[in-house]
Protein backbone atom coordinates (compact mmCIF):
# COMPACT_ATOMS: atom_id res chain seq x y z
CA UNK A 1 0.00 0.00 0.00
CA UNK A 2 1.05 3.65 -0.41
CA UNK A 3 1.54 6.13 2.42
CA UNK A 4 -1.79 7.55 0.85
CA UNK A 5 -3.39 3.98 1.71
CA UNK A 6 -3.32 2.40 4.48
CA UNK A 7 -5.11 -0.82 7.10
CA UNK A 8 -5.09 -1.42 10.24
CA UNK A 9 -8.18 -3.35 12.79
CA UNK A 10 -9.76 -4.33 9.25
CA UNK A 11 -10.08 -0.58 8.61
CA UNK A 12 -8.66 0.57 5.48
CA UNK A 13 -7.21 4.54 5.48
CA UNK A 14 -7.42 6.59 2.46
CA UNK A 15 -5.72 9.66 2.63
CA UNK A 16 -7.08 12.56 0.13
CA UNK A 17 -6.35 16.10 -0.70
CA UNK A 18 -9.43 17.01 1.39
CA UNK A 19 -8.91 14.26 4.30
CA UNK A 20 -9.29 10.93 5.57
CA UNK A 21 -11.76 8.35 4.26
CA UNK A 22 -12.22 5.83 6.72
CA UNK A 23 -13.42 2.17 4.96
CA UNK A 24 -14.80 -0.96 6.58
CA UNK A 25 -14.99 -2.95 3.64
CA UNK A 26 -16.06 -6.49 5.72
CA UNK A 27 -19.58 -4.07 6.20
CA UNK A 28 -19.11 -1.93 3.27
CA UNK A 29 -19.88 1.25 5.55
CA UNK A 30 -17.70 4.35 4.98
CA UNK A 31 -16.66 7.84 7.15
CA UNK A 32 -14.94 10.80 6.36
CA UNK A 33 -12.90 12.62 9.08
CA UNK A 34 -10.25 14.86 9.25
CA UNK A 35 -6.62 13.73 9.00
CA UNK A 36 -5.10 11.91 11.90
CA UNK A 37 -8.85 11.46 13.43
CA UNK A 38 -8.54 8.19 15.66
CA UNK A 39 -10.75 5.14 14.28
CA UNK A 40 -12.19 4.25 18.09
CA UNK A 41 -13.78 7.63 18.65
CA UNK A 42 -16.03 7.36 16.30
CA UNK A 43 -20.03 7.15 16.73
CA UNK A 44 -21.77 4.68 14.75
CA UNK A 45 -23.76 7.38 13.14
CA UNK A 46 -20.60 8.37 11.65
CA UNK A 47 -20.25 5.43 9.51
CA UNK A 48 -22.42 5.38 5.96
CA UNK A 49 -23.51 2.07 3.71
CA UNK A 50 -21.18 2.25 0.36
CA UNK A 51 -21.65 0.02 -2.90
CA UNK A 52 -18.21 -0.22 -4.46
CA UNK A 53 -14.58 1.49 -4.11
CA UNK A 54 -12.21 2.52 -6.91
CA UNK A 55 -9.25 3.74 -7.25
CA UNK A 56 -7.80 4.86 -10.35
CA UNK A 57 -4.05 4.65 -11.88
CA UNK A 58 -4.39 8.67 -11.91
CA UNK A 59 -4.78 8.42 -8.11
CA UNK A 60 -8.95 9.42 -8.08
CA UNK A 61 -10.47 8.03 -5.40
CA UNK A 62 -14.32 7.27 -6.07
CA UNK A 63 -17.01 5.72 -3.52
CA UNK A 64 -20.20 4.62 -5.10
CA UNK A 65 -22.86 4.97 -2.40
CA UNK A 66 -25.81 2.89 -4.58
CA UNK A 67 -25.72 -0.02 -6.60
CA UNK A 68 -27.17 1.55 -9.42
CA UNK A 69 -23.96 4.25 -9.78
CA UNK A 70 -26.07 7.05 -9.34
CA UNK A 71 -24.56 8.50 -6.00
CA UNK A 72 -20.78 8.57 -5.78
CA UNK A 73 -18.11 10.64 -3.89
CA UNK A 74 -15.04 10.91 -5.16
CA UNK A 75 -10.99 12.83 -4.44
CA UNK A 76 -7.36 12.98 -4.82
CA UNK A 77 -4.87 10.18 -3.20
CA UNK A 78 -3.10 12.70 -1.25
CA UNK A 79 0.75 12.98 -1.06
CA UNK A 80 3.36 14.47 1.35
CA UNK A 81 4.32 16.98 -1.16
CA UNK A 82 1.26 16.66 -3.15
CA UNK A 83 1.34 19.02 -6.63
CA UNK A 84 -2.90 19.10 -5.80
CA UNK A 85 -3.29 20.50 -2.62
CA UNK A 86 0.20 23.41 -3.60
CA UNK A 87 -2.03 24.38 -6.45
CA UNK A 88 -5.27 24.96 -4.08
CA UNK A 89 -3.05 26.66 -1.29
CA UNK A 90 -1.72 29.40 -3.99
CA UNK A 91 -5.45 29.47 -5.10
CA UNK A 92 -6.25 31.03 -2.24
CA UNK A 93 -3.05 32.93 -1.75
Amino acid sequence: MTAALSARHGVMRIETCAGSWLIDARRRQFCRVERGTPVTFLPPRAWRAFHSLLVGDAGVVRLVLDERGLSAVSGWLHADDCVRCAQAARKLA
